[in-house]
């Protein structure tokens, strides 16, 4: 929905995109345009489907200890850098991190970036009207029989979790994870921000923020989206959107 030459601001996708080919293009393009008229967007690719490329910043690489985490930061750069590109920024799509190791597109003023990495899989939110977290984990993360429950859920969401059948308890707390993890960076705070302070409410509803005991927190500005990935992932990603504030 376009007014004013803007759209309004949603989560568009997720959309899986590679960073280059026949198959790139109308995906890049699409993001490109939604973001340059303040939307975003969520793009997912897989880490065996991006082509290697040249990194300018080879030394933060080699400080990665394991080769999953240097596959994983140069299939985040190469997305990030194509997706600079496809926003209009500086030739080349240039990458940085900044305050608290959020990535900067050069030359994308007011753009922000969210990326999240797990095995084999890359998630980037990208927004031109307000700030953007997101985050990805396997959906299978056998979560609750390790006692995580206490340490993700607020007291409401410990309640509602008990109250599912057995068989749904890891989904639904990784659902939570994800959710929790999205706003935290959204928003910028990290670890400083635990999650026992926060929820959201039971899957198939309406997702707003909530406090410990289940009331609402958070209003209409924040927008939240959840989606399972083929290939047994889930995504969450948070949205603040400074215009329905």
């Amino acid at each position: 929905m376009v007014s004013a030459g803007r759209v309004s601001v949603v989560l568009d996708g997720p959309v899986e995109v590679t960073a280059s080919g026949p198959q790139a293009g109308p995906e890049w393009d699409r993001a490109g345009e939604l973001v340059r008229k303040g939307g975003s967007a969520l793009l997912y690719a897989r880490l065996d489907r991006l082509p290697p490329g040249p990194d300018p910043d080879a030394g933060r690489r080699a400080g990665l200890v394991s080769p999953e985490d240097r596959d994983r930061y140069t299939g985040a750069r190469t997305l990030l850098e194509r997706l600079g590109r496809a926003v209009g920024g500086d030739a080349g799509g240039a990458v940085h991190w900044g305050v608290a190791g959020r990535p900067v597109l050069a030359g994308c003023e007011g753009v922000d970036v969210s990326v999240s990495c797990t095995a084999g899989i890359v998630l980037v939110g990208v927004s031109g009207g307000g700030l953007v977290g997101v985050d990805v984990e396997r959906s299978d993360r056998p979560l609750y029989g390790s006692g995580a429950g206490r340490r993700v859920c607020t007291p409401y969401e410990l309640v509602s979790l008990v109250r599912l059948a057995p068989r749904e308890r890891d989904g639904e707390l990784v659902r939570l994870w994800t959710l929790k993890e999205a706003y935290r960076k959204a928003v910028g705070r990290g670890a400083g921000f635990p999650f026992g302070q926060f929820g959201f409410g039971p899957d198939g509803r309406p997702v707003r923020v909530q406090r410990p005991d289940g009331s609402v927190g958070r209003g209409e500005e924040w927008l939240f989206h959840s989606a399972e990935l083929p290939g047994g992932f889930r995504i969450g990603a948070a949205l603040y959107t400074p215009e329905t504030a």
